[in-house]
């Protein structure tokens, strides 16, 4: 049996798994560049669910990234959503929005600079806006690491207005664990750096990605959010998981 006709098979099962449950959509940014590629390209991802009866149900979720690369510069901006309701009542309406812009220094640093927005009222957070400026190092083909400095502004639903400053720090691990499949890990750190210690957000995220041609990548995915000073009401810890069906062009 070929590997894409085993891949097929894969893609058949997990779209089983995506359509049964309304999944948390995630988002890494680290797990979804694509600096090997030339020129321009664009990936979109999305599912839609629901059921009538018993329980009215409704989830939408949307993802579109493009990309454009040259030998020296890659750039990429992201636009994501994702709305949920039962019985016609909603209670999920998140967006995202990522611009970055990197250029290579040498063969293993880079610098960039990027913008990100994101809307999360249900949380709590009207909205968060950060622009920042750092570096990213491969040290090995399988790992990333990476440092910036970002000035946020958060907004919460409470009329409550916080800025901040932040250092953002990460590592990124990579590896194949089979044809076509890949192991992904991200751990990220944003400590304020005028402010208190304690205010200090984390995120751990992992994922496993199947290839299954060169135009459709399935992923499943886990994420665990910790914010120590969250809005006032809100969790300061959040677990999500989600199976993710992206289009390449």
């Amino acid at each position: 049996m070929s590997r894409y006709a085993i891949n097929r098979r894969i893609a058949f099962i997990f779209l089983l798994l995506g359509t049964s449950e309304a999944l948390a959509s995630v988002v890494n940014i680290e797990d979804q560049r694509n600096d090997q590629t030339l020129g321009a390209s664009i990936t979109a991802s999305g599912g839609i669910d629901g059921s009538k009866g018993t329980t009215t149900r409704r989830n939408v979720n949307v993802d579109l990234r493009i990309d454009y690369n040259s030998a020296r510069w890659k750039r990429f901006v992201i636009a994501s959503g994702a709305y949920r309701t039962k019985n016609d009542e909603s209670f999920v309406d998140k967006r995202f929005y990522h611009l970055r812009a990197m250029r290579d220094i040498s063969g293993t640093v880079s610098g960039e600079g990027f913008y990100q927005r994101s809307e999360d009222p249900y949380r709590l957070s009207k909205q968060r806006s950060l622009v920042g400026i750092g570096f990213r190092i491969a040290p090995r083909p399988d790992w990333r690491l990476g440092a910036s400095l970002m000035h946020e502004v958060q907004h919460s639903t409470e009329r409550t207005e916080e800025k901040a400053l932040r250092a953002n720090l990460y590592a990124h691990f990579r590896r194949d664990v089979a044809e076509n499949i890949d192991f992904l890990a991200t751990a990220y750190v944003q400590p304020r750096l005028d402010g208190s210690i304690r205010d200090h957000l984390a995120t751990i995220q992992s994922s496993l990605q199947f290839t299954v041609n060169q135009w459709l990548v399935i992923n499943v995915s886990v994420e665990y959010d910790h914010d120590e000073t969250p809005p006032r009401s809100a969790s300061r810890d959040e677990l999500s998981w989600g199976t993710d069906f992206s289009l390449r062009f």
